[in-house]
């Protein structure tokens, strides 16, 4: 019969073995994970810039969010696709004129989201699911006499 000793080192031994087969697993999944890499980081949103301007690709932001006209001294023009995907931290985002293109999803699994938009109608470059969450959007933000909750109240 084996000593409590003898027991207890391989216990120990095979402790250790797990731990380095476990450490081994996670370095190969870090290493073979696709790395997003965006060209710049400014007010809460990674972006990519093109010789056209600035498309926002994702944010670490919650609240009430206004999209700037510009970043990195160049106009905002692009929202790609799922860049806003299952933001539930947001309330409210404020996408400004400037923005003439619109990806895929962009705002999917936003429960919660209402959308304010300075433009007075869906721009043509805007892809057909951009809200696929369909939140509540409010046109011509800057001119209307909505309320926060995106609707007209008469009194």
């Amino acid at each position: 019969m084996a000593s409590y000793d003898s027991k207890r080192k391989t216990i120990t031994v095979l402790s250790i073995i797990l731990g380095l087969t476990s450490f081994a697993c996670m370095i190969a999944a870090f290493a073979v994970s696709p790395n997003v890499e965006y060209d710049g980081y400014a007010e809460g949103f990674y972006y990519d810039e093109s010789d056209d301007g600035v498309c926002i690709r994702d944010c670490n932001l919650i609240g009430d969010i206004v999209i700037p006209e510009m970043l990195n001294g160049k106009e905002v023009t692009e929202i790609g696709n799922s860049a806003f995907n299952a933001c539930r931290g947001v309330t409210s985002i404020t996408i400004p004129d400037s923005v003439t293109s619109i990806g895929d999803s962009a705002f999917s699994d936003c429960d919660g989201l209402t959308i304010y938009c300075e433009a007075t109608s869906q721009p043509g470059g805007w892809n057909r699911n951009w809200n696929s969450s369909d939140c509540p959007v409010v046109w011509d933000c800057r001119n209307n006499d909505c309320a926060d909750d995106g609707y007209r109240y008469v009194v």
